[in-house]
């Protein structure tokens, strides 16, 4: 595979992390620098210019750790959300933490941009450009450490040239000590057409349920978006089923046990409307014509910023997908965690 690379060494001065807008006042915070797609000539060519099958790559030395990830890009492809490819290396490892498709790491899973206001992750679509595909501008802010490198990549693999401009804003420091505890930020994209269980009936195991993140080892799960493509034979079955959270290898029923999707993403009794929030919201929904208010499409995400879920051996976030797993429907998401 053909790469168009940058690299960027990391300088050194700082100790130690901010943790908020309270932490403002303090001073002596690590020095932040930017790796970006600037045109090395002093020009305007501010970006990748990627043909399809080429992979554009930027590549952070040391110790340190990111803050804000920009992107904007454009094609001529459509389904250009679905079919580029987000990777994110950290510390030399060769197995990517993040791997999934551009657009729905950014809870944008049905491939069309729509504007998202959140505390993770802004989406602000381009004014000038009509949706979908559309164009905008994609910010991601879940603080990402490193001890020894961060690479990041974007693939093409639409059928169009894709035309890429990144920035990403990090914090270096001289020690890999000063991160000593802090965990690495891994993703877990998952797709699936759901299918009702042959035999239905209560569900006491969550053996049926959709699986949002099944992971082994220690760390803590910090949130989720959700996208459901609802075409149900029954317009008024609702595709929505408990939330259901395995922490440490727990049986049924497990301690955090919810009420229904659309509660464990802190709406009710349904999404009428699309909303956002810096914790939660439905980002997307749009129903189709003639088939009542549950068929449609719908993207739902919640971020666990104030309130991580913890682990010390293994996780599994799962959904039924509608009660009692009984509904079929196309369902995608994205977990974001840390782990050792």
């Amino acid at each position: 595979m053909k790469r168009l690379s940058f690299l960027l060494a990391l300088v050194v001065l700082s100790p130690a992390m901010g943790s908020g807008i309270e932490d403002l006042p303090r001073l002596g915070k690590p020095t932040l620098k930017r790796a970006s797609t600037f045109d090395r000539t002093g020009q305007n060519r501010d970006k990748f210019e990627l043909a399809p099958g080429v992979t554009g790559r930027l590549e952070i030395r040391g110790a340190g750790c990111i803050k804000h990830i920009w992107f904007t890009m454009r094609s001529d492809d459509k389904d250009y959300l679905r079919k580029v490819r987000l990777r994110m290396y950290w510390d030399g490892r060769k197995e990517a933490a993040v791997d999934c498709p551009f657009g729905d790491f950014f809870c944008l899973g049905h491939g069309e941009v729509n504007d998202i206001v959140s505390a993770a992750m802004c989406v602000s679509r381009a004014p000038h450009v009509e949706s979908p595909p559309g164009q905008a501008a994609f910010n991601c802010y879940f603080p990402m450490p490193f001890t020894k490198g961060a690479r990041i990549e974007v693939e093409n693999r639409c059928t169009a040239p894709l035309i890429l401009y990144v920035q990403i804003d990090y914090q270096v420091y001289d020690s890999p000590k000063a991160l000593a505890g802090m965990g690495r930020f891994y993703t877990q994209y998952r797709s699936e057409k759901t299918v009702p269980p042959k035999s239905p009936g209560p569900n006491v195991t969550g053996e049926e349920n959709y699986i949002i993140l099944d992971f082994k080892g220690e760390g803590h799960y910090v949130g989720c978006n959700l996208s459901v493509d609802s075409k149900s034979a029954d317009p008024g079955k609702w595709w929505e089923g408990d939330d259901m959270i395995f922490v440490d290898g727990e049986a049924w029923p497990p301690a955090i046990h919810g009420t229904g999707t659309e509660d464990y993403f802190n709406g009710a009794f349904g999404f009428r409307r699309a909303f956002n929030t810096p914790y939660y919201g439905c980002s997307y929904l749009r129903k189709r014509d003639g088939d009542g208010y549950f068929n449609g499409l719908f993207t739902a995400y919640r971020f666990h910023i104030l309130d991580p879920i913890p682990f010390k051996r293994a996780i599994k976030v799962t959904v039924e997908h509608g009660a009692m797993n009984d509904a079929g429907n196309a369902f995608s998401s994205v977990a974001y965690y840390y782990a050792r």
